[in-house]
């Protein structure tokens, strides 16, 4: 049987310094900021343009699906747009993004 370096090095630290390191490794890429979604200036302020997939504002990100007009977030399934949220030419709004991201977390969650 052989050992990967990676674990030959991880058993030479001792599973404190291990665990140190990889907590050292989760925060500094949790602080990694995640780029925003294209955004125009609005009547009403900032809007920000929608494209299918992952979309990103202020480091809160969601997927959307143009096709079916759904919004989700990983780990929960993808739920109906709100009502009150319009997507017809592409841009929504700061509030309605965050709409959008709520009702996106609150969606059942996977496997349920």
């Amino acid at each position: 049987m052989t050992v990967s370096k990676e674990n030959q090095l991880l058993c030479r630290l001792g599973s404190g310094r291990a665990a140190l390191l990889a907590g050292a490794f989760l925060a500094l890429t949790g602080c990694v900021e995640v780029p925003d979604n294209p955004s125009r200036q609005g009547p009403d302020g900032v809007a920000i343009q929608l494209v299918h997939g992952k979309n990103c504002w202020n480091n809160l990100c969601l997927y959307y699906d143009a096709r079916r007009d759904r919004v989700g977030v990983r780990g929960r399934e993808f739920a109906r747009l709100p009502s009150s949220v319009s997507t017809a030419d592409g841009f929504v709004s700061e509030a309605e993004f965050l709409q959008m991201s709520a009702t996106a977390r609150t969606a059942p969650p996977l496997g349920r």
